[in-house]
């Protein structure tokens, strides 16, 4: 009965602490990127659903690596004597699952690195960046702006 009473309470624990945890890492990361870049709420929720995505198809795997790395970091401190069984088992356990939260984050990283952070226009002024990517510049973005004043114009006459 102790044994189940024992193998119950670990799983109830792991459920009423995954809340906590989940909030906290949410909380943390959203304080991280309001320090480098300023964004709402409800746009970071946005980016974290993204790489929550992202991460979400190969977190199995994700799961097996972090637990196989841990589990090659504590071998020799072991075959040395310098760690005990318990400390091997609760790395490679907070490895399995605090490791899938650390690649969102730094899903999430990578992602606020990349956008800017001033607006930018479709052409730096010589047109050959637009020419570059199929695009024919600034030269084509004034040719939809002629066309679009000359539309207007032909509507109220």
């Amino acid at each position: 009965i102790i044994c189940q009473y024992v193998e119950w309470a670990s799983v109830v624990l792991f459920w009423a602490r995954m809340p906590l945890i989940m909030t906290g890492f949410f909380l943390l990361t959203f304080w991280d990127v309001r320090r480098d870049r300023k964004i709402t709420f409800r746009a970071f929720c946005w980016e974290v659903l993204a790489a929550i995505r992202l991460v979400l198809p190969v977190a199995p795997c994700l799961v097996v690596g972090f637990s196989f790395l841990f589990f090659v970091l504590t071998v020799i401190p072991r075959r040395i004597g310098l760690a005990s069984v318990y400390l091997v088992d609760t790395l490679i356990y907070y490895g399995e699952f605090y490791g899938p939260f650390s690649v969102v984050y730094f899903v999430l990283k990578r992602q606020f690195i990349r956008k800017p952070i001033l607006p930018t226009t479709a052409g730096s002024g010589t047109g050959k960046e637009g020419k570059r990517d199929g695009g024919e510049g600034d030269r084509g973005v004034l040719r939809q702006k002629r066309l679009q004043a000359l539309r207007r114009s032909t509507r109220l006459g």
